[in-house]
């Protein structure tokens, strides 16, 4: 099982894995139940302004990393190889390709 993100924005993973109104939809699988935490992604899925939505987005994550809501125990890195003569080959900023 993975996760990764489509748009950049960490709205799309900690909004679905951890507010607590997504218990009931099952995209919250650890049960995870904050104020604190609720409130801040809310406040930041309200405000256009990217710099505020950073710093709460980040606020939300040092919650998430303090409680300990949900432990990853293994992270796999890819390794990518190609020869020299072929062009146009990009790897995306999260190292990831879904074939």
């Amino acid at each position: 099982m993975a996760w990764n993100i489509a748009n950049d924005d960490p709205d799309e993973l900690l909004y679905a894995l951890y507010h607590s109104s997504q218990i009931a939809a099952h995209t919250n699988v650890v049960f995870y139940k904050n104020e604190d935490f609720d409130n801040l992604i809310s406040k930041a899925r309200e405000t256009m302004d990217k710099e505020k939505r950073i710093d709460l987005y980040k606020k939300a994550q040092d919650i998430i990393q303090e409680e300990l809501a949900h432990y990853a125990i293994l992270y796999s890195m890819q390794n990518f190889a190609y020869k020299k003569n072929i062009k146009g080959i990009e790897v995306n900023k999260r190292e990831y390709f879904n074939f």
